[in-house]
Parts: C-alpha cells; structure tokens; sequence
C-alpha cells in the first residue's frame, strides 16, 4: 500500500538536494526509465538503465477514495543488452521487452504488451528519465524529508521537478497529512510520467 503526491518544486531545489546526495552515505540517488503508458494502473521502468537494466512492471490492484494505491510487482527481469544508442533508446531492446511481456497470459501484462506495442509501432513511444533523491533514516527512507525528483520527457528534453510525500505499507493516512495536502493530486509514479 502506498499514498503519494508530488509537489512541484525549482530546478535550484532538486540541484541542493544532488550535491548534498553526493557528500553522504545517508543519501540514495536512483534513476530509473518509466514508460509512459495510456493506463496509468500499468508502471512498466527499466531500472538501473546504464548497468545490469532490468524491466520491471507493477500493476495498480486496488486504489482507495483517499489516494491509498496497491501496486503489485508482475514483471521483474534482467535485460541482455545495453538499452541507448545515441541517447535514444534502442529498438532491440523495445523489442527484448515486448517478448518479456508476450511470454505472460496475465491480463494485465498483456495489456501492458498490447499498449507498448501500439505505441512502439505507432513511433510514439514515450520515455520520462526520473532521477530520485531520497535520505536515509535509520537504514530506511525518511518520509517526512521526502523524495527529490527530476522527470525529463526525452524526446522534448524538458525537465520538471517534484517533491514527492510518500507513505508506504500502511492503509490509511493521518489525518493532519490528508488535510496539509487536500488540494494536491494523490498519484504514483505511471500517472505522473503519463500527465508530463
């Protein structure tokens, strides 16, 4: 179970938290390669996009009134071969993914196959590099410091900047949390990417 919303913030914000990031291990910088689907219960990302990528797929289950989402991980594989040429990821390795997802008879992967091969025919396949920030409390995530997020659409190249509030495991939300962000939209990372 996970709420979470995402707070636009300046470019000078995330730029602090990077250089902070760098002078300390109670810090993890991650980025990963979402893409964006049309149904926005389907999170399809390559992880680790530059060494040992692996594909990863997590399918919305359940989503409360208040924002609370159910993700389950279907799909977790290693991909064989480099994803970028020239800054553009490679068709082979669309087409790696592809065969990952027609090798499952779940619904929802096969939707998910059905989505990214209309789009990858279709040459409009839509990428969004998220580059996270998060500190480390404990040897767990803080969710009261929050996430610092970078979504860059590549094929425009336009950046934007986010302060993610998270709550993971828990199936409901304090109430004083609900009403400091009422007016913000409640969504994970797939209808994010979709919506930039």
């Amino acid at each position: 179970m996970e709420w979470r919303i995402f707070k636009p913030v300046n470019d000078t914000t995330f730029d602090k938290k990077l250089a902070q990031s760098k002078m300390g291990r109670k810090w993890e910088h991650r980025t990963d390669l979402y893409i964006a689907l049309p149904d926005v219960s389907l999170g399809l990302k390559i992880r680790g996009e530059n060494e040992k990528p692996k594909i990863e797929l997590k399918v919305r289950s359940a989503r409360s009134e208040n924002g609370v989402e159910q993700w389950d991980k279907i799909i977790h594989s290693k991909l064989t071969k480099p994803i970028f040429e020239n800054e553009s990821i490679k068709q082979s390795t669309l087409q790696e993914i592809l065969t990952v997802l027609g090798n499952s008879r779940i619904d929802s992967v096969e939707k998910c196959h059905t989505q990214l091969k209309q789009a990858i025919d279709s040459k409009n396949v839509k990428l969004v590099r998220v580059e996270k920030i998060r500190k480390k409390s404990g040897g767990m995530f803080s969710s009261k410091e929050g996430a610092y997020v970078r979504c860059t659409v590549l094929h425009t190249n336009t950046d934007h900047y986010f302060k993610s509030i998270a709550i993971e495991g828990k199936s409901s939300i304090p109430t004083e949390v609900e009403q400091k962000y009422a007016t913000l939209h409640k969504q994970g990372y797939p209808e994010l990417v979709w919506s930039l």
